[in-house]
């Protein structure tokens, strides 16, 4: 079975990072960069997640003879 942990790792890290943000807004323009650059981080990792879970879904293909 494919390991997922790193993927959700990655997720939770941006989540992290998303609550350090709102916390520590220096300014609105830094917040709405830095929160597009969470936002297209999450998307790659979802899309990372999904194909790992498909993939791990899929049966192993039958060797050649």
């Amino acid at each position: 079975m494919t390991n997922l942990k790193s993927p959700r790792l990655k997720r939770h890290r941006i989540a992290q990072r998303l609550s350090r943000l709102t916390r520590n807004a220096p300014d609105a323009a830094s917040v709405r960069t830095t929160l597009a650059d969470l936002r297209q981080e999450l998307e790659q990792v979802n899309r990372m997640i999904r194909v790992l879970e498909w993939a791990s879904a899929q049966p192993l293909s039958e060797p050649r003879t």
